[in-house]
């Protein structure tokens, strides 16, 4: 799969680069109300990783300083997601893309995340398998959407790394 979702319903390549650039996220407050995420009732997957790298702004917004951030316990940890087929009409091939849920920083990714102050949707192991439960209603997804607890999690501050150029930065989420 790749990271940006194509909707389905998508007519051509050219929506489609766009669309991908534009769901690389997918905000937990309007995933039931945007058109492209509507496939969240069906299409949920989990992101399994160690890790994800964030930049933190400073005042200046000149420089950004990264960090990587992770579980305390050093274990692999899934994200929540979705996900939708492409078929380009051109030449028939399917594309498979998703995007991560993001949700509400918690206070110690507010701290990194400190502009638009949001964070990935973690899921606790104890509610995996309940992400890629079929026939869920939006109600009993919602439930699942959480911030994950910062208590948990640990940010380390990739040391010699600061970067002076905020368009040559990659983010996460």
């Amino acid at each position: 799969m790749e990271w940006g979702l194509v909707p389905h319903w998508v007519k051509d390549e050219h929506t489609a680069s766009e669309m991908r650039n534009l769901t690389l996220n997918a905000r937990s407050e309007t995933l039931f109300e945007k058109p492209s995420f509507r496939s969240i009732l069906t299409h949920r997957c989990l992101i399994l990783v160690n890790g994800f790298y964030e930049w933190q702004t400073h005042a200046t917004q000149k420089a950004k300083t990264p960090y990587y951030i992770h579980l305390k316990s050093q274990e692999l940890f899934a994200m929540g997601g979705l996900y939708d087929e492409w078929v380009n009409t051109t030449t028939g091939e399917i594309t498979k893309g998703f995007s991560i849920i993001t949700v509400e920083a918690n206070p110690l990714m507010a701290i990194i995340h400190n502009t638009k102050r949001r964070m990935p949707l973690i899921l606790p192991a104890n509610t995996e398998k309940d992400w890629l439960q079929k026939g869920m209603n939006e109600g009993e997804i919602k439930n699942l959407i959480t911030q994950y607890p910062e208590d948990d999690m640990v940010a380390e501050e990739l040391q010699g790394q600061k970067n002076n150029h905020p368009e040559q930065t990659g983010r996460l989420f």
